[in-house]
């Protein structure tokens, strides 16, 4: 019988959490695992222990654009996990995370967990952060990514996706870029083509094609986009880590493309650009929508998106920690870094109470 994972059993461990700037944006983590990795880092320093994947539970998709981030444990958290290779220990997966009381300051005797020297399975986090990290000698820096992206600029996301297997004859389809090396070009072509592919090309069968959210779209009243929305995966995300991309943050994304004039974050700003800026008082004054403040750094942001498009971020990135509620249409709320806190509602509001409200503004 052919070899499978598992055949043999597994092998299980349990381990500290060393290290998780995952180069690729996976969640993935450097783990020192009891009675396989010595004490000592000058032995066994954290940058040659290999990365552990995070198996996510079947709440989340773990798909692009769908599902929650694999972020959750931290430097210092106990994990328990098996090797999927088995013996050979090279291959890691964790599952779960294990509580505990810390009796020791690991400060001061631990170095940064990055370089040998100090010890291991303690805390390795210092009080400044993730400065000195040798993955991360920047914190709002670029970076240089293992995987080759298929486009210069990052795709708006989340993005609009239309199944157009039975296309509306009567919908004027005009030049729609599916993919960097994919485009649909002519009305007749697609109706001709639907659910085929042509000789000798790469072209995939034109069964999905990729709607730009307008600024005002076209539900009466509302300026929503008139769209059927569809699971079918976006070409624009091949080549490139399922982790959301509000998650991977200002880094996370090509080096040629800023991730805060794409997606929502984008459309956000111009949002604000049409009719929220400037409004004027009674005493002649003016004010405007704050801008937003999504400055995301990898692995801090904790967003979870669903398959239409709404979003949910929690983000810990140091001193710009942010709460953002998503609505697909963009109907938002976000609480900033400094307290400030936007509802933006692109329809109408009704607030019902049935008992008292008291309001104090001290302004």
């Amino acid at each position: 019988m052919a070899y499978f994972m598992g055949k043999g059993g597994f092998v299980w461990w349990q381990g500290v959490v060393e290290d998780r700037h995952d180069p690729l944006y996976l969640g993935r983590c450097k783990i020192r695992v009891l009675g396989w990795h010595s004490e000592n880092k000058n032995d066994q320093p954290t940058a040659g222990l290999p990365w552990a994947y995070p198996v996510a539970p079947i709440t989340s998709a773990s798909q692009t654009g769908v599902g929650s981030t694999p972020l959750g444990p931290v430097e210092g958290t106990w994990v328990i996990g098996f090797y999927r290779d088995g013996e050979d220990g090279q291959e890691p997966m964790f599952f779960g995370t294990i509580g505990g009381i810390p009796e020791l300051d690991a400060k001061g005797i631990n170095n940064d967990g990055t370089e040998t020297g100090g010890r291991g399975f303690l805390d390795p986090r210092l009080e400044g952060g993730d400065v000195g990290h040798p993955m991360f000698p920047d914190e709002g820096g670029k970076r240089d990514l293992f995987y080759n992206p298929v486009a210069d600029l990052v795709p708006r996301e989340p993005a609009t996706i239309i199944h157009n297997a039975n296309p509306d004859p009567s919908e004027d389809v005009q030049t729609v870029a599916v993919s960097a090396k994919t485009t649909l070009e002519k009305k007749s072509e697609v109706r001709s083509m639907i659910g085929t592919t042509g000789p000798n090309t790469t072209t995939p069968p034109f069964t999905v094609k990729v709607v730009e959210q307008p600024l005002r779209s076209t539900y009466p009243d509302t300026g929503l986009a008139n769209t059927s929305l569809s699971t079918t995966r976006n070409l624009d995300y091949l080549k490139e880590p399922t982790t959301n991309r509000l998650a991977r943050g200002i880094r996370g994304n090509t080096d040629t493309s800023d991730p805060r004039v794409s997606g929502i974050v984008f459309e956000k700003m111009e949002n604000r650009k049409a009719g929220q800026m400037h409004i004027p008082t009674a005493d002649g004054k003016s004010w405007s929508e704050p801008p937003s403040p999504w400055q995301a750094i990898y692995p801090y942001n904790h967003v979870h998106q669903t398959e239409s498009g709404h979003v949910i971020e929690m983000d810990d990135t140091p001193n710009r920690e942010r709460l953002h509620w998503y609505h697909r249409t963009g109907t938002f709320t976000e609480i900033h870094p400094v307290g400030i806190k936007v509802d933006k509602i692109v329809n109408n509001y009704y607030n019902i109470i049935l008992g008292a409200k008291y309001t104090h503004i001290e302004a």
